[in-house]
């Protein structure tokens, strides 16, 4: 049986610091552990080709465009809903939660209302009981 050639020997450590190495993860540092697992060379690397600029261009301009679109729509909801949100007369808001509690009692049935205390009307003024119940305790 063949034994297995061994690894290469570690090359040796270079003088630079390793607070230059930032971990020592970088890929062209000689101290890397990958570096010294695989024996490579201190050698620049070479990016990969990148989109022409006037390609890169065109789709950073279409992106803009729907970054303002999408802005401008934004800005739209916005004023909607602060025109929503702005107070009103006192009388359209009593005006509109009459309208809201008309609306209510249509929905109503009369079994609804018989079978439940809460709808039954109130005798007498409740204002003076209440206060005459406050004074007895």
């Amino acid at each position: 049986l063949k034994t297995p050639p061994s690894p290469a020997p570690p090359p040796p450590h270079s003088t630079q610091s390793t607070r230059d190495t930032a971990g020592g993860s970088s890929p062209l540092c000689i101290d890397s552990p990958r570096s010294r697992n695989l024996g490579l060379a201190l050698r620049p690397r070479r990016r990969a080709p990148t989109a022409p600029l006037r390609a890169q261009g065109g789709l950073v301009q279409k992106w803009n465009a729907v970054r303002a679109e999408v802005a401008t729509e934004l800005e739209a909801e916005e004023e909607a809903a602060h025109e929503e949100r702005r107070p009103r007369s006192l009388l359209d808001l009593e005006e509109e939660k009459r309208a809201r509690l008309a609306e209510w009692e249509t929905t109503l049935s009369s079994e609804e209302v018989a079978a439940n205390s809460n709808f039954a009307p109130i005798k007498g003024d409740w204002r003076a009981r209440v206060a005459s119940r406050g004074k007895r305790v």
